[in-house]
């Protein structure tokens, strides 16, 4: 082939090309004017299935990202897991180990801990204990709000109505919601142990008396694309969400989805940037703990951040040794291992122009 027939066709597809973004950037202006339309929804996700149309998504989403929440992200504790799940049969998709959890000692002493190292925010993760864990979620608030943290508590289902006003009234600062599962026989076959409406009474409890609340959702689980928007579009009614964040779904040895595969992340990737165009604007979209900081930088591009990153975890896990580069090992309660990472992710977003408050990026030589 010549010279000019080279040309001639890079124009055509050049032109090509062109034509898609047009197309990306009108479908996705629609979409802003009409958040619930699942049509443009589905056919904006569609379109962005080509790298070359998914940058336009991942613009448009990235400044709707900057202009409402910014790009200076907040570090934040993680206490996990402090109570155990009672959820029986468990959740397929869980790696639940008999006796690995926190006791109550072990998590007072990593509150105070987690303190005294700079950090305001903190995750209380527990099992689910259906309406059964008030007391002890309430002692656990009261201990962070006496250290100075602002506790954001994820159990599950595990409060009564009565139990959720107290925590608020103690200084919970949000609740996590999680609804994992978008569609009863998706929720049947993931949660089997669980009663199928109970995430979202307690979304519901939130909502009513006027809790802040934050949701996690998992991609790659069976669910269909048209799940995930339908999700997001019921969500955006909430007047109390905070944050959405997304796990990208990791088979776990042991378990009944071990041979499943794993979710791309190109897929959570195109479902962060819509979800940015759909929900309101000032809400998080959050990384969900427990994923690879590799992952960070195409989250941000999608539009993902605002508020608060998982940096610093304390767990029972004990495996004798960290990723190399991964974080540094804090001093903590014994039987207790504390990962710090914010060296990792305050470098990581300063490379794209992101920062970690209260935290100078220290880069790699």
């Amino acid at each position: 082939m010549n010279a000019a027939a080279i040309l001639a066709g890079e124009s055509a597809t050049a032109t090509k090309a062109q034509r898609a973004a047009a197309e990306c950037r009108s479908v996705a202006a629609e979409l802003l004017d009409d958040p619930d339309n699942l049509d443009l929804a589905l056919r904006l996700h569609a379109i962005s299935a080509e790298p070359r149309n998914a940058a336009v998504l991942f613009d448009l989403a990235c400044r709707i990202r900057d202009e409402h929440v910014g790009r200076c992200f907040v570090p934040a504790g993680v206490v996990s897991p402090i109570a155990i799940c009672a959820v029986t049969p468990p959740c397929v998709y869980c790696p639940r180990t008999p006796g690995y959890f926190l006791t109550d000692a072990q998590a007072l002493e990593a509150l105070t801990m987690l303190a005294g190292h700079g950090l305001h925010w903190v995750y209380l993760n527990g099992g689910t204990l259906p309406g059964g864990y008030d007391a002890q979620a309430l002692a656990l608030v009261e201990a962070a709000v006496e250290a100075g943290l602002s506790p954001v508590l994820n159990f599950g289902p595990s409060f009564s109505r009565a139990g959720l006003r107290a925590l608020h009234r103690s200084g919970a600062a949000a609740i996590v919601t999680s609804t994992e599962a978008f569609t009863p026989e998706l929720f049947a076959r993931l949660k089997p142990g669980e009663a199928p409406d109970a995430r979202q009474v307690l979304m519901d409890d939130c909502e009513e008396e006027g809790i802040p609340f934050e949701t996690i959702a998992i991609a790659g689980v069976g669910e269909r694309i048209e799940d995930h928007l339908d999700h997001l579009r019921r969500l955006r009614r909430y007047r109390c969400l905070r944050r959405v964040s997304f796990s990208r779904f990791r088979p776990a040895a042991g378990t009944p989805m071990a041979d499943c595969m794993r979710c791309s992340p190109w897929a959570v990737a195109r479902l962060v940037a819509l979800a940015r165009l759909v929900l309101p604007p000032a809400c998080e979209i959050g990384l969900n703990m427990g994923l690879e900081a590799d992952e960070l930088p195409l989250w941000f591009a999608a539009g993902g951040g605002g508020g608060r990153i998982h940096a610093v975890v304390a767990s029972p896990r004990d495996d004798g040794h960290l990723p190399a580069g991964e974080g540094s090992r804090l001093a903590g309660p014994q039987g207790c291992v504390v990962v710090d990472r914010r060296p990792l992710l305050a470098g990581m977003l300063a490379e794209f122009g992101a920062s970690l408050a209260a935290f100078p990026p220290r880069m790699a030589a």
